[in-house]
């Protein structure tokens, strides 16, 4: 996310020789020319697709032959949508903030979650609540077993907001020199994060790096239980997005300028930190047909769905991808 926004980084990280060919390669099955930023799925399969540049919530038909994208609902003050997530069946939250031309960094005030409810017969949107403490609010996740909380990265901070959608407040849960750029505005440091058996993943931007968090929740606060921890270094010049995880436990991070790469646990073979496996498009980005790629979500509703990737793009790509094709 935050794709325009990105200073180059540099690390390192252990790739397997043996990636694996795939039949098909990734197809490009919209050109938009809005920039988008991330990306839901709906049980019906539809694409939801906020934009960087533009404060529409779109939708997108990935099963239509000659797609467009859809207006869904136009977020008043705001200029720029970032993450969204499901945290009900058929409710989705959103961020909405107001970029400042000056700084690049998100108006203090300005930034707000919503709910869009498609349980309606039109789409029902409404406040959720505010981060008024924000300037970079970036991805979102939810926290299985507490239906209450959002964590919100923020990318300028350097750190994880807290929103109670039962009262509307907001507070600083995880603050860590980790998740920060180590530069100011515009660097990106924590970008995309999601929660996954009592850790909060997450990659930073700036610093190129793939790792978690152990949290826990108690009187309905979150904060860190342990050290964050570094599990992939990306090499010279890649830029971690946002990432989603699949039924193998593989994590599919966005990379710019212009890969997807596939990261596995130890548990799978490999030694030590988690390790690249497979990769989509090229660290180089001079693959037409991934070009900046900002986020990542599997389809829903079938077999086939389930193993089928949609990924944004900066360059305003919505791409496919057979994700059994790199096993």
């Amino acid at each position: 996310m935050l794709w325009s926004l990105l200073v180059f980084g540099a690390a390192l990280i252990t790739v397997n020789a043996k990636l694996p060919t795939p039949r098909t390669p990734p197809q490009v099955i919209f050109q938009s020319s809005v920039s988008l930023e991330n990306i839901a799925v709906r049980a019906s399969s539809d694409l939801l697709l906020t934009s960087f540049t533009s404060p529409i919530l779109f939708t997108f038909n990935p099963k239509s032959t000659n797609g467009t994208l859809a207006p869904v609902h136009t977020f008043s003050n705001a200029t720029t949508l970032t993450g969204i997530t499901e945290y009900r069946p058929g409710v989705f939250a959103v961020l909405s903030s107001g970029l400042s031309a000056t700084t690049s960094t998100m108006n203090l005030g300005s930034v707000f979650l919503w709910s869009v409810d498609f349980n309606a017969r039109a789409p029902a949107v409404s406040v959720l609540g505010a981060l008024p403490g924000s300037s970079g609010a970036n991805g979102i996740t939810t926290v299985p077993g507490h239906p209450n909380i959002l964590l919100v990265a923020d990318s300028f901070v350097g750190a994880i907001w807290q929103l109670d959608i039962a009262t509307g407040a907001a507070r600083l849960a995880i603050q860590d020199p980790a998740l920060s750029a180590g530069a100011p505005p515009p660097a990106v440091g924590v970008n995309g994060i999601h929660v996954r058996d009592g850790y909060l993943y997450f990659t930073t931007s700036q610093t190129a790096v793939f790792g978690r968090v152990a949290f826990h929740v108690e009187g309905g606060n979150v904060s860190a239980a342990g050290a964050v921890q570094t599990l992939a270094s990306l090499g010279d010049g890649q830029q971690p997005d946002d990432f989603v995880f699949d039924c193998e436990r593989r994590a599919w991070v966005t990379v710019h300028p212009g890969e997807l790469a596939v990261l596995e646990a130890p548990g799978h073979g490999s030694a030590g930190g988690w390790t690249q496996v497979a990769a989509v498009g090229n660290a180089a980005g001079s693959d037409a047909d991934l070009v900046a790629p900002t986020s990542a979500k599997f389809g829903r509703g079938s077999e086939v769905e389930d193993k089928t990737l949609y990924v944004t793009t900066g360059a305003g790509q919505i791409v496919k991808i057979d994700s059994s094709e790199y096993n």
